[in-house]
């Protein structure tokens, strides 16, 4: 799949929108979104599920694969005539309405408005279900207990993306799947689709233009749990302790964790056999004699104790033998497990993708904190799997990644991430980032009809924007999509609006380490910019945007930065703006005193 540019090409219709009116960017937008029949039809099938990943997969728990169903509904017990479903599986399972419903549509009432187009068919009787309209419903399983397995034929009605996001009982995210052209042929005969999950499954949310459904099926039994702890004990320095583990598709991460009194360390081999499969040495303690008791999960995540893992593709029995290296007690504790997740190593710098924005915002912000690498789409998801790191800021003002997999997974795996990007559910930079970074869908919103971004005037937005001269009304670029108004999950929080109405367009996710934002890398005012991306940053790194009284930033507050204060404000500088109204007055003064007044933490 080729690079995505924003303001260059519409979705391959060969429409170049730098060079066209207004009017036509937005008719060739609007194609986007809605479709049109001439646009390309992808056929997708799951047989190696390597189509899914080109067509923006995403793999967490949950990932293409058969299963034999334990229940199935083949949408011929409904009543046809377009009537709203409100449960399924013999109402066991809800249909949760979102922007549209459920409905029960007879064989030769739905047609494919793609190419070639036709009757939508069912794939056996005479019935199927459709999302009527566009826009998203939830099949909700956590009555049943969950699902380890969901299957089900489908095809579009309508041109653009059809998803599936998937969330365990507690409504996390454990997946998404999204084909940028639609599920089946365009002729209306459906494909068949099928996932499993290493967890149990608590719901389903398809997002898709007019889709259509039939013969769906589900595992009801729960996936098999991975090998919880297992604890060893040994005697002195240089024993050796072997401990057995099985490996499955989904549990294949290999722990091992010192315990009890920190200040030991391993050497670890995962042996096939007598065979050698792989090795590696457990973490430096950073710490001798503190207790953590039998906490193996917390001794793991902390890192006075040592630690470390290995990941194991190929099913099967091994055995893990673990040398002690480090030994200041003549004894202690440790266990092994195997798990379905890799933990994110700890790690001090930060990464920041840019391609090709014009400002280059993120990345001095970035710099401006600590330690930062730059990546382009060719290296980011190289760089990213390659080691921790502290925060990773995506600045997609224009062409994206052809890969969202690892970034989505990065997310859901506890990373920091400030998402500054185009589009909405269907296309650009969103369709695949929404739903880790917080969000339960959106639309795209452009600056061109409205050139405002305001504050929402919650606390994190207080924090965001301090140092940053709000509403920000300049901008050197706009174009037909600036970003997405977001439909927020539970927990989130707004930060920004469009002229302080609407979804928000800036957003906190993920209790407080993910942000999400329409395209910064377009304000026209540098200082604001680069401010504004290093509060993104500060803020997901758990830290603060620092003391703003401390104008000369010397860690102490004096009468120099009361000078430091008044320089900024003879100079306009963005920062002398205290109470954020966009002017310079008095009122500045006194704020700037309150928080001189009030001292730094």
């Amino acid at each position: 799949m080729s690079l995505l540019t924003r303001g260059r090409s519409c979705a391959g219709h060969g429409l170049f929108l730098s060079w066209v009116p207004a009017s036509c960017r937005a008719i060739c937008l609007n194609h986007l979104q809605m479709g049109i029949e001439e646009m390309k039809i992808t056929t997708t099938t799951l047989a190696a599920g390597a189509l899914l990943a080109a067509a923006g997969t995403t793999f967490a728990q949950v990932s293409p694969g058969s299963f034999t169903p334990t229940q199935t509904d083949d949408y011929e017990s409904y009543p046809g005539g377009r009537t709203s479903i409100s449960s399924v599986f013999g109402g066991t399972v809800p249909i949760i309405i979102g922007s549209v419903d459920h409905r029960s549509v007879d064989a030769g009432d739905w047609l494919d408005f793609r190419s070639p187009g036709g009757p939508v068919a069912p794939v056996s009787g005479s019935k199927f279900g459709v999302q009527f309209g566009f826009g998203d419903f939830t099949y909700d399983f956590t009555g049943i207990g969950g699902v380890s397995g969901f299957s089900f034929w489908a095809t579009a009605a309508g041109v653009g993306a059809d998803t599936i996001e998937f969330f365990d009982m507690s409504g996390s995210p454990i997946g998404s799947f999204t084909d940028g052209d639609g599920w089946g042929p365009g002729d209306g005969t459906m494909e068949f689709l099928s996932f499993t999950s290493s967890t149990l499954i608590g719901s389903a949310r398809v997002t898709g233009r007019e889709t259509c459904f039939d013969d769906i099926a589900i595992d009801a039994v729960p996936p098999a749990p991975c090998q919880d702890w297992t604890p060893f004990t040994w005697g002195g320095l240089g024993d050796v302790v072997t401990v057995p583990v099985d490996v499955t598709g989904s549990c294949r991460f290999i722990k091992v964790t010192d315990a009890f009194l920190s200040g030991d360390q391993f050497s670890v081999r995962v042996l096939d056999g007598a065979t050698e499969i792989a090795s590696f040495d457990t973490s430096a303690p950073t710490t001798t004699g503190d207790d953590i008791g039998g906490d193996y999960d917390g001794a793991f995540d902390d890192e006075r104790w040592s630690s470390g893992f290995v990941e194991i593709t190929t099913p099967g029995s091994y055995t893990v033998e673990v040398t002690v290296t480090l030994d200041p007690f003549g004894g202690g504790g440790a266990a092994v497990r195997v798990d379905d997740n890799a933990p994110i190593p700890p790690g001090e710098d930060i990464l920041v993708l840019d391609q090709n924005s014009v400002s280059g915002y993120a990345a001095t912000a970035a710099a401006n904190i600590g330690t930062t690498t730059v990546a382009g789409t060719a290296d980011f998801n190289t760089l990213l799997t390659s080691q921790g790191w502290a925060a990773v800021a995506l600045d997609m003002p224009s062409t994206l990644l052809t890969d969202f997999g690892p970034i989505v997974n990065y997310i859901n795996d506890g990373g920091k991430v400030v998402v500054s990007t185009w589009g909405d559910t269907g296309f650009g930079g969103w369709p695949q980032l929404l739903s880790p970074m917080g969000a339960t869908g959106g639309s795209s919103f452009s600056t061109q009809a409205n050139p405002s971004i305001t504050s929402t005037g919650t606390p994190e937005a207080d924090t965001l924007f301090s140092g940053v001269v709000v509403p920000i009304t300049d901008f050197f670029q706009q174009w037909g999509s600036d970003g997405v108004q977001a439909t927020l999950a539970g927990g989130s929080v707004p930060v920004a609006q469009q002229a302080g109405a609407g979804n928000p367009v800036v957003w906190v996710g993920n209790d407080g380490r993910t942000i999400g934002s329409w395209v910064a890398d377009e304000m026209n005012d540098s200082a604001s910019a680069i401010q504004l991306w290093e509060n993104y940053l500060n803020f997901v790194l758990g830290g603060d945007t620092g003391c703003r009284a401390d104008c000369d930033e010397d860690g102490s507050l004096t009468i120099f930065d009361f000078l430091c204060f008044q320089n900024a404000f003879d100079s306009m500088d963005p920062y002398a703006d205290f109470d954020d109204d966009g002017l310079f007055t008095i009122f500045d003064f006194l704020a700037f005193q309150n928080e001189f007044d009030a001292g730094c933490d």
